[in-house]
């Protein structure tokens, strides 16, 4: 169970005080008009407490990355408060959450100055260090109505974000540690038709099931046909990670970053040797995807 905390401000700690100087006054002299202002006190105090309890029921956050999260590149993070309170709005909402990496935790803090339903905030974030950033210790907390006490109520959140390498254009530094080769045949998957469609031809293995001509290959009972283009790529990259002699690893992992996202800008097929791994070239979203997931966690626990 998520259990709110109650921490009594200055104010509230002054406004306490008065309140047991004239309780104490009024029992001490029997003025039945101290007791009424005392009484008239206790209710602003019990007031207090309530409507700042309701004001952080029924309330989520939800954050909203983009696909994509390079070092030290800075980051568009969209924080979403929702009240799912009918016709009472919340005030004075605040945010407090940690992002905690591989070696440091960096705070944030969001304010909502007022959410009848929705609201959203826009933060822009520097990450660090590539790898998993985890968003944990997430709290929303308020001093409204008359910042008399701060109530804070922790949230069961945890996101995990992988966050790439920085990309580092230094290609120069490394040209001839990247294999060119001419696409044939064996590795046609490699590639994507491109052009005029120029008739069929016979299948073979490798290539993607989107130019297979379901429709000339029914008239045949054992063989299967695709779709020749009359242009196609005619080279790829592979990059052997291992063989790279750069000395920081950190700017390695920048360059090659730089390489695959410059090369699938391109529309050139890239692969990738690291750690005993091979990826073989391709065009694919999914592919680069995880080719700069590897390069995140490369060394990382």
């Amino acid at each position: 169970m998520v259990k709110t905390q109650l921490k009594i401000t200055k104010l509230g700690f002054f406004y306490i005080f008065l309140t047991v100087f004239v309780g104490i006054s009024a029992i001490n002299t029997g003025n039945n008009l101290l007791f009424v202002v005392v009484s008239f006190l206790l209710s602003f105090m019990l007031l207090s407490g309530w409507f700042a309890k309701l004001n952080l029921k029924w309330l989520e956050i939800y954050f909203t990355f983009p696909q994509e999260c390079y070092v030290g590149l800075p980051t568009l993070v969209k924080v979403t408060l929702i009240n799912r309170k009918k016709f009472i709005p919340s005030f004075l909402v605040k945010l407090n959450f940690k992002i905690k990496n591989f070696k440091n935790t960096h705070p944030y803090l969001v304010t909502f100055f007022l959410t009848e339903y929705i609201s959203e905030k826009v933060l822009t974030i520097t990450f660090l260090e590539r790898g998993y950033n985890y968003i944990e210790e997430i709290y929303i907390f308020s001093n409204f109505p008359f910042n008399f006490f701060v109530l804070k109520k922790p949230l069961k959140i945890k996101k995990k974000l992988l966050v790439f390498p920085k990309p580092t254009n230094c290609i120069r530094i490394f040209k001839e540690f990247l294999t060119f080769e001419k696409l044939t045949e064996k590795n046609y998957r490699l590639g994507e038709g491109e052009g005029e469609f120029k008739g069929i031809k016979d299948y073979f293995k490798g290539i993607p099931t989107k130019y297979i001509s379901w429709k000339h290959s029914a008239k045949f009972e054992e063989a299967l046909k695709i779709k020749s283009f009359s242009q196609e790529l005619t080279t790829f990259t592979i990059i052997n990670f291992e063989e790279i002699k750069i000395p920081d690893l950190e700017e390695k992992l920048s360059c090659v970053t730089y390489i695959i996202l410059e090369n699938f800008k391109k529309g050139i097929p890239t692969g990738l040797k690291i750690n005993g791994k091979f990826f073989p070239p391709q065009l694919s979203y999914f592919h680069k995807i995880n080719m700069l997931k590897e390069l995140a966690l490369y060394e990382r626990i």
